[in-house]
């Protein structure tokens, strides 16, 4: 059956067609060898990459952890946290504040999407209730090396840098 669900995605021309007749559903993971991540142990390991964390109060008793990391001519802003019930670490940089989401093109909209293929496992994400653009990752809060911690705050930093051209339609203009 797996196999005729991939051909049949194949013929209707999806990028999500894939073979599974050779995959082992009922495999497990390996066991984690590192415990998941506290607050604590997180901003830890940013100090210790030398990111300087501050922490941030966002309401209702959650914090995360806010690290500036400058290359060439950008200071990227990047936010740390770890998700309440801690299955996964949350981490993004704010992209565009108050977008008038129905002033925007629906060409910038659709360039945004198509963009979110290219840079995952980032996502663009649009916060209707704070009107805030952001660029996002999730990751299993399992397992976590501080080599891994770097490639991620790494791959946010360059996904805002070469996606600046996308991005920067949902500025507001400068007010005069």
């Amino acid at each position: 059956m797996p196999a005729q669900l991939s051909a049949k995605l194949r013929q209707r021309g999806s990028v999500f067609a894939f073979d599974l007749a050779g995959l082992d559903l009922a495999t497990s993971p390996p066991a984690a060898t590192r415990p998941p991540l506290t607050f604590e142990s997180l901003k830890k390991m940013l100090d210790d990459l030398g990111y300087a964390p501050q922490e941030q109060d966002i309401g209702q008793g959650m914090k995360r952890l806010l690290i500036k990391s400058t290359r060439s001519d950008w200071t990227v802003p990047v936010f740390v946290g770890i998700a309440p019930q801690q299955p996964y670490l949350v981490m993004g940089t704010p992209l565009a504040s108050q977008v008038d989401a129905t002033a925007v093109k629906s060409s910038a909209w659709q360039e945004m999407l198509t963009a979110n293929a290219v840079v995952s496992p980032n996502t663009f994400v649009y916060m209707e209730a704070s009107k805030d653009l952001l660029l996002m990752r999730a990751e299993r809060n399992i397992d976590i090396t501080p080599a891994l911690m770097r490639a991620w705050v790494d791959s946010i930093i360059d996904v805002t840098i070469a996606m600046h051209p996308k991005w920067n339609q949902f500025s507001p203009p400068p007010k005069s």
